[in-house]
């Protein structure tokens, strides 16, 4: 990611799209964050160096291409992401794992570094046979398992997962809601035979619902007489 090139004068001309949020309706703290990280981004595009960015806006120079690749990424319905990526999400307290983008981030790389973790958290929480003969796995369940694994592959108790108060427990819990979230049939799975029927009826194919970029941005009603697809927009907290 860190080493990806981007076409910049491409990147000129298609920022001027970029949704971006209403930084006016976040925190103090938060609108700080989000204008620091678009200023490196827009740096970026116009040219400057990343140790120039790094020193007039703070952001690390390992974050900068990171950004601006999610701002160029694209969402379910084809439309890029923008400077909406860009917006600070609040963090979990009390885990003593600052437990929000950054260990995200963090839990994202160590897939990325042990692959086999992938397969192995999918097939144990979704009861794939060659992994458990448990059904419908709970999420404290999956995470002792999933300690042990980090143990076995050779993560010691300095590296993270591990050298964190909740050993990345909030972090495995997005990401298998996020697979949840992702696929129906995978999520399917976990259901009683009734709804997975019901939904097998419907189909299961990618677009099988849109893909808002933020919580109750798209909504959709289905009736018996007329359906109607429509988006009312709300303005959230953090200015989406």
């Amino acid at each position: 990611m860190a080493n990806r090139k981007f076409d910049r004068t491409e990147l000129m001309d298609i920022r001027v799209i970029w949704p971006e949020p209403l930084a006016e309706a976040m925190s103090a703290e938060r609108k700080a964050l989000y204008e620091a990280r678009k200023r490196a981004v827009d740096m970026y595009i116009d040219g400057e160096t990343l140790e120039e960015i790094n020193s007039k806006t703070g952001i690390d120079k390992s974050h900068i291409v990171k950004y601006v690749s999610k701002c160029y990424s694209r969402d379910g319905n084809g439309n890029f992401t923008g400077y909406a990526a860009l917006c600070p999400w609040k963090k979990t307290k009390g885990t003593g794992d600052k437990e929000g983008v950054a260990s995200n981030g963090r839990f994202l790389k160590l897939l990325e570094c042990h692959e086999e973790l992938i397969p192995f958290i999918e097939g144990n929480y979704f009861g794939y046979e060659k992994y458990t003969l448990e059904k419908n796995m709970s999420l404290t369940r999956l995470h002792g398992r999933f300690v042990s694994e980090c143990l076995k592959i050779g993560i010691g108790p300095d590296d993270y997962p591990l050298n964190t108060a909740s050993k990345g427990y909030q972090a495995l819990r997005r990401y298998v809601k996020s697979l949840e979230a992702g696929c129906v049939k995978l999520a399917n799975r976990r259901t009683d035979e009734d709804s997975a029927r019901k939904a097998a009826s419907t189909g299961y194919g990618e677009n099988y619902s849109p893909s808002p970029v933020a919580p109750f941005s798209c909504g959709q009603i289905d009736g018996h007489k007329i359906d109607l697809l429509y988006i009312t927009q709300i303005e959230l907290d953090d200015g989406t």
